[in-house]
């Protein structure tokens, strides 16, 4: 069955367009590129080929390979991070530096403190509870920078709160909140799959990043995971992130690799595209090398917390 795929070309951190693919998802666990499908003899003529998510890699193979009668493509490899739960929170804590787990406390503490003493989180699990936990989320996210300047934001769409909800059906899926003086400022949803906890959308209100509402919600919720048992691992998912490194106990060298076949059309998409990255990949490079990321990350951040600001309807917990 194929799904709509959209190619997204970015710059940096923003979204300048997409191309839309029809291709056909397939799950893997190791893939050596150099040897990735030479035909798509299998698959429907209306398909214009096949995606291995986020597929741990091995070999060596160029980023774009034009074969006979097939492009494969992998635009980039990363690093995918992973939390292994099948120990205990105390145990996990040691991970870090003594230096870390400072830190950590300090935050918890920092917002408790804001929060009457105690950190208000919820944990949502059943249809009702999710129902619930997706609107008040959904009223978070709108004004959060991952949705602002992302497109990263918690989806509304019918085909996500259909999954959801069946998910919900099933046990699994989990949504968190976590709250101060009443209102959401920091939500994390996350599907489960064979005892994996998959990391799908997190956002936090930027006009309360002073008491980091996102690593406080991560950090309890990670507890929480511990305490609740049966669960093997948290799945940080594609895309590289001090958050991800920071929290993850490992992780797997991953590609998204991509068979489509060799038309005119695919081949030009896959051109731009390639293309577009390495533009960015540049522009990045030489921002880092002025020094300029973070100071261009706390103005993209101070603007959301500036249009978060603006009057709301947002309704209270």
């Amino acid at each position: 069955m194929a799904i709509d795929y959209a190619l997204k070309f970015r710059l940096g951190e923003f979204t300048l367009l997409s191309a839309p693919l029809a291709l056909e998802e397939r799950s893997t666990g190791v893939i050596d590129l150099a040897a990735a499908p030479e035909d798509l003899n299998d698959i429907e003529r209306s398909i214009d080929g096949v995606l291995f998510r986020s597929a741990e890699v091995t070999g060596e193979s160029p980023a774009i390979n034009v074969g006979r009668t097939v492009i494969r493509y992998s635009p980039y490899r990363f690093r995918r991070y992973f939390l292994d739960l099948t120990g205990d929170f105390e145990g996990y804590l040691q991970k870090f530096s003594s230096k870390s787990r400072s830190t950590l406390r300090r935050k918890v503490r920092k917002f408790e403190a804001q929060s009457g003493g105690k950190a208000d989180w919820r944990l949502y699990r059943t249809p009702e509870e999710l129902t619930e936990f997706h609107r008040m989320a959904r009223a978070l996210s709108v004004r959060t920078y991952q949705e602002q300047l992302l497109d990263a934001g918690l989806p509304d769409d019918a085909a996500f709160r259909s999954e959801m909800l069946d998910r919900a059906k099933h046990g699994t899926a989990l949504g968190f909140l976590l709250f101060l003086d009443g209102k959401p400022v920091a939500y994390l949803y996350t599907p489960v799959d064979d005892g994996v906890v998959v990391y799908a959308y997190l956002g936090y209100d930027q006009a309360v990043s002073n008491l980091s509402p996102g690593t406080v919600l991560q950090l309890l919720a990670v507890e929480w995971l511990f305490a609740e048992g049966g669960y093997k691992s948290f799945d940080f998912t594609e895309g590289e992130g001090a958050h991800k490194a920071f929290f993850s106990t490992r992780h797997a060298e991953c590609a998204d690799v991509f068979v489509l076949r060799n038309t005119a059309r695919l081949r030009l998409i896959v051109r731009a595209h390639w293309m577009t990255n390495q533009g960015s990949d540049a522009l990045v490079r030489v921002v880092d090398s002025l020094g300029l990321k973070k100071r261009i990350k706390k103005l993209i951040r101070r603007r959301a917390a500036e249009r978060s600001s603006s009057p709301s309807t947002e309704p209270a917990a």
